[in-house]
């Protein structure tokens, strides 16, 4: 019923009036989209000629990530008030970060 009247376009504030109607249950503002989200995402099914595509771009974003992920740190670090260090020295004396 959740995902029918979403699906249909209903609005939350419609959707919560029609729950509370068929299951005598009252839910917050963010129960009902949360539950929906939840459901939407459980129930989805990625196409088997797509799961080669996800593995690459899985990769590529996270060895972007990587690449980059010590001058982000850096220029954080100076946004914060301190020393602008080049990017292998904050690497380099982050062996103590928790990761």
């Amino acid at each position: 019923m959740l995902i029918a009247l979403r699906d249909a376009g209903k609005g939350w504030t419609e959707i919560r009036v029609e729950w509370e109607k068929m299951t005598g249950e009252r839910t917050g503002n963010s129960t009902l989209p949360n539950r929906y989200s939840r459901l939407k995402s459980n129930l989805t099914i990625i196409k088997e000629e797509d799961n080669q595509k996800l593995l690459e771009a899985k990769q590529e974003v996270e060895a972007t990530f990587e690449k980059d992920k010590w001058s982000m740190i850096a220029q954080n670090v100076a946004q914060r008030g301190g020393e602008a260090y080049k990017v292998g020295v904050s690497s380099r004396y982050c062996d103590f970060c928790i990761s």
